[in-house]
Formats: structure tokens, C-alpha cells, sequence
């Protein structure tokens, strides 16, 4: 990619160097009612590091919404049991699914319709 005008050296510097967490986002609907105000962190051991319950989903399950960061990068569409694995070690939860707009369909863990192909 070229700018014109160029980008000045410290927005080069910047733009090279990229975005510093490149964090990973996973949403967990767990049978935990008793975590709908939970909040958990892991740091430096897990694949998430911080974890929070932001209530109880309409089948009466918690949601939670976990984070985790660039240094020991977990990508949850590549390993779902790897995702399912860092999901565990931030709490003892019953995962019903888990929901992420870049896992591939699994009819046991994600909030998807089958493809259509």
C-alpha cells in the first residue's frame, strides 16, 4: 500500500510495528447460572486472560465474553477444542456453546446455522 503524500516517519514506524494485543474474542454460553456476575482473570497462563459474565442468556445459561492476547495467541477457529480447553481453565463451566463470528460450523458448540453448500 503507498500514501500520497507519504506517511511521516512516526505513522511508518507505527503502521510497521501494528496493532500491539491482536487480542482474541470468544463468547461462551455456559449452564453456570451462578457465574451471571463472574469475573475471572488467568493472566499469564492461559490462552484468556480476562473473563467476564454479563448475565443470563433466554434458555437461562450465563454468557460470558473471554479475551485473551497477542503473547500467548489463542486463533478459536483453528482449535476449538483448544478454545474449549482455555474457556475451562478460566472457570469450572459447563460449556453449552461457544459463539465467535470466525469459528467454523459445529453443530455441538456454536450458535450457527449448517452451511448451505
Amino acid at each position: 500500500m503507498t500514501f500520497s503524500p507519504p506517511l511521516t516517519t512516526g505513522k511508518r514506524t507505527a503502521a510497521d510495528v501494528g496493532h500491539v494485543n491482536k487480542c482474541a474474542k470468544v463468547h461462551a454460553e455456559v449452564r453456570n447460572p451462578e457465574l451471571r456476575s463472574w469475573t475471572g482473570v488467568t493472566y499469564p497462563h492461559n490462552k484468556l486472560l480476562y473473563s467476564i459474565a454479563d448475565g443470563t442468556t433466554l434458555a437461562g445459561n450465563t454468557h460470558l465474553v473471554a479475551f485473551g492476547a497477542d503473547y500467548n495467541h489463542l486463533t478459536p477457529e483453528k482449535d476449538i477444542e483448544e478454545t474449549k480447553k482455555a474457556v475451562q481453565n478460566m472457570a469450572d463451566v459447563d460449556i453449552h456453546r461457544l459463539v465467535s463470528p470466525f469459528l467454523p460450523y459445529h453443530p455441538n458448540y456454536l450458535n450457527q446455522s449448517p452451511p448451505t453448500n
